[in-house]
This record gives structure tokens, sequence and C-alpha cells, in this order.
């Protein structure tokens, strides 16, 4: 299970005492500038500095806590605050997979905040500000009591802000936000990843406005394009985001009776054991660490093919009134397809938002060691273990070609997780029982012994002829309930929620987005 992790009570202190410093030798924090971190055991309340420089913090006295909800002090008789608090408490309160923010006025991002001049990634360390950093003007929302001078004041200011970090609905997609006349406010997953950003959002300003001033300076033509600096590509920012994450790790759970699943959707503490090394040759140690967020079991860098199979159910080819195929019905998705568990959410397409987007609940196979013409005898020793999936498909795509890698081959359509579970507790792939939950309801109850083509039998087919590499993800398939056969039909809308539930793994649980 890949996670990320949240350092321990005593120790957040420490830490956020150490990031303010390291912010104001930076430059990134003035007097009133301010970091602040969720509350590491108490997801309802956050730590922050008194109001004071940062340069000055020193014990734990210097830190009040402070409520989410509308960011009173849990202490009534704390020190005095940050007015602008309330930056704080509506981004945690809005995204549960934010763990640390940080308001700066740093004067290389106020230029940016009162041209037509857009921050862009110049260099790989900023890959993490994507194609967009959006800009929040406060002038927009003021009303007729609040005080004119660019401060969140109140829940309601915050609220607006705290919107500019996402896209409609759903999950922050932004890591930076640019507050006009005002300076910048940055979200991470905890404070080192926020720190991060911070420090590396000021240096990529710093250098795009020396390199615009160069140019403009030297007189040059616009490079390709029409641009005037050769910004990142999109692919390189992608790489370069992924390069910079920071606190990845793999982890083995404490307790292994639980369905982290919902416990991650539901904010229960998750505990694991650290592994060190890789998903292929991990080991683990006796060192206990906190979940932050739950990630794919297996990343885009170590998956290097998707392969998926169609109508390997009874009952689907059944509903889909259909012949069993007398061989596996094989279609691929890329690995852009791969997505995590909540808080990941499916995030459908402007193409494919049209009523027809669909679930289907899937076993997923990862395969641990390389093999070519495995023989089905041997089959399951080539497993490294079993997740549960969701083959997101675009059915009106789907039904206007025989080929469907395009219609479930979309970004994010395919979530694994939230653990991958060994050959050696799931010694028999089909006894399992799975299951579909649509907005709670359950659409799909199936099980893997219903399977037209075992899990031996797929492995062993799919290699011939041909190497199955380390790291190939199977999708094994999907049970009768698909959206597009139920009557009324139900489709995957935006803000739904959905879950793939199967026995000895646990539920895969993702909201829907509409991008």
């Amino acid at each position: 299970m890949a996670t990320s992790d949240t350092p321990s009570t005593p120790s957040i202190f420490h830490t956020l005492i150490n990031g303010s410093h390291i912010l104001h030798h930076h430059g990134v924090l003035d007097a009133y500038g301010h970091l602040s971190v969720r509350h590491p055991e108490k997801t309802n309340t956050f730590l922050m500095p008194r109001n004071m420089a940062p340069a000055l913090m020193s014990s734990r006295a210097d830190i009040v806590e402070y409520w989410v909800e509308d960011a009173s002090p849990v202490d009534p008789n704390s020190p005095p605050g940050y007015v602008e608090r309330f930056i704080h408490s509506e981004i945690y309160k809005r995204y549960p997979e934010i763990h640390s923010v940080i308001h700066s006025h740093s004067p290389a991002l106020l230029p940016f905040t009162i041209t037509g001049v857009e921050l862009r990634p110049c260099v790989h360390m900023g890959g993490f500000l994507g194609n967009r950093v959006p800009k929040f003007d406060i002038a927009e929302f003021y009303s007729k009591e609040d005080v004119r001078d660019l401060l969140i004041r109140n829940q309601r200011l915050g609220e607006s802000l705290s919107a500019c970090f996402s896209e409609g609905s759903g999950n922050s997609c932004h890591s930076v936000v640019l507050m006009r006349g005002h300076g910048f406010t940055v979200i991470g997953g905890g404070i080192e990843e926020c720190v991060f950003r911070a420090i590396y959002t000021a240096e990529n300003a710093r250098v795009q406005t020396a390199s615009l001033t160069l140019q403009l300076a030297a007189g040059t033509a616009p490079l390709k394009d029409g641009e005037t600096l050769y910004y990142l590509q999109d692919s390189e920012l992608r790489a370069a985001t992924q390069m910079t994450r920071c606190h990845i790790h793999l982890g083995q759970l404490v307790d292994k009776k639980r369905d982290v699943g919902k416990d991650s959707v539901n904010g229960v503490d998750i505990l694991v054991y650290l592994i060190e090394g890789s998903i292929f040759d991990g080991r683990v140690t006796d060192k206990i660490m906190h979940v932050k967020k739950i990630l794919s079991p297996i990343d885009t860098t170590q998956c290097n093919y998707i392969r998926c199979l169609g109508l390997n159910y009874t009952d689907h080819a059944n509903e889909a009134n259909l012949s069993l195929p007398k061989v596996p019905i094989l279609f691929t998705k890329p690995r852009s397809a791969l997505a995590d568990p909540y808080p990941a959410t499916i995030n459908i397409p402007k193409c494919a938002q049209d009523d027809t987007s669909d679930y289907e609940s899937e076993l997923c196979v990862v395969i641990g060691k390389t093999g070519r013409d495995i023989p089905e005898a041997k089959a399951l020793d080539y497993v490294l273990g079993y997740t549960a999936s969701n083959d997101v498909s675009a059915r009106a795509l789907q039904m206007a070609t025989a080929q469907w890698s395009f219609s479930k081959g979309l970004d994010g359509s395919c979530p694994i997780g939230p653990v991958l579970v060994s050959p050696s507790v799931i010694t028999d792939p089909q006894t399992l029982r799975i299951r579909g939950i649509h907005n709670g309801t359950v659409v799909q109850d199936g099980h893997t012994k219903d399977m037209v083509f075992s899990i031996k039998k797929q492995i062993s087919y799919l290699s011939q002829g041909t190497t199955l590499e380390a790291g190939t993800i199977l999708l094994t398939g999907t049970p009768a309930g698909i959206g597009y056969f139920r009557n009324p039909r139900v489709v995957l809308r935006d803000g739904d929620e959905f879950l793939v539930e199967i026995e000895g793994i646990g539920s895969l649980v993702n909201k829907v987005r509409y991008e």
C-alpha cells in the first residue's frame, strides 16, 4: 500500500516551528505571513503560530490550536492570533486531503498579482504550478460591511478564496493561488511539501521575472508558438511534479482487518509498518507511521501496461445478451488512466459528460515477476498481489466503435486500491465476493467464481508469445449490474460516490467530478 505520512503529535510542533524559520530565511514569510498544519490526531482542528514574527517562534507556547469549523481558538484563553486564520480554516474545511497551508506576502509574487502576466512554471522545481495559477480578486467578494483592506477577515471571504484551489467541485487541483495586491497562498499534503512549494513558487517567480526582463532588454523575437519564454511543457509538468512529490512510502497495515478505504473517507487514523524498498522487493520494518493519504498501490512509473478483459463474467454476458466468449476479449488502457483511491476523484472529461459515464467493479491483478508462455499451473506464482479497480467507461464513445481502448482509456479511468493483498493471503482468487455500490445503493453483487476465464487462465493466455513484465496490471472483468443495462439506467454524475468492495481487500472509494 502506497502512503503519504503524517508526523506524530509531539513532532508536529517542532516541524511547524522549523518550517516557519525556514520560510523566513528564504524570504517567503515576513512578520505577517503564516504557516499552519492540520492536527495529526484531531482532523477538525489545526495548529498555527500566534500573532508574532515567524522567525521568533521558539516553543509550543507560541502555537495556537483552532477549530476548522469557524477558526475560533480551542482554548478561549489562547494568545491573540492572526486575523487571516480564516484562510486556513476554510481550506481545511473544504479539502480533507490538505494538511498544511502557507499564506505569504513575498514581493517576488506581488507583480504577478496586479498585472496580466500569468505565473508559469519555468524550472523543473516549479512543475507543481501546473498549466494555470488562479488569481483571487477579493474585490469581487466584498460585502457592504467588509473592511476593504484586502485581508481575509471572515469565513465568507475565506470560503471564496478556498474555492479557487479547485475547478468546480471535488478535490484541490491547484497548489497555489495568487491574491491581488496581497500575496499568495499555498497548500500541501504536509508541512514539508507545503514549505517546498512556497519556496519554489517564489523562486520560479524570480526566474520568470528575470527572464522576461532579459528578453525585453535583448529585444529578441518570440520563441516557438509565439511564447516569450520556454515554459515547461505538459509532459514535463507531470514528470517534474512526480519527481518533487515528497514523503511517499510503502506500508503494511498494523490492523489488517480494517477496511482502510472506508477508514480514509471517514477520517479514521490508519497506522502502517513502514516498508523499505519497492513493491517488488520491499522489507517490512517495525517503524509505525500515520497514513495521511492512500495512493494507488502501483504508480505510473512502475506500471508498464494495463490489460483488461471484457465479458468475463457469465451474468454480465447474459445481461448484455451476448454469447460467452471462446477466448478472452482483450483491450488496453494507457498508464495515464491509472488513478488513486479517495480523496482522488473519478474525473469525467467534457467529451464524456453525456449521461453515459459508467462504472465496472473489478478484481485487479498486479504481476510481480516477468514471464512469457506461463503454464496455467504456475500462473499464480507470477502474481504480486490483488486489489480492487473500477473500469470507468464512456458508453457513448464505446458504442461508436468496435475498439474499446479509447472509451475506457480516458485519463483517470482506472482507479485502483486501497491495498495490494499478497497471494499468501488470497490463495485462491476465485473465492471472492465483489460488489459495486453507487451512492449507497448496491448495484453489482457478484463472485469471482463466475468468471468465464479464471485468473490462472488469463495469465497463461495473455503470456502466450508475449512478455508480461513485472508491474503489468490486469483488470479481470466485471459482474452484472453495470449502469448501462439497469432499468432505469444509472450513470456517474458530478458529486456521486462509487465503491468497489471486494472480500479480503476492502473498498476502493472515489467521488465523481466533472471537469
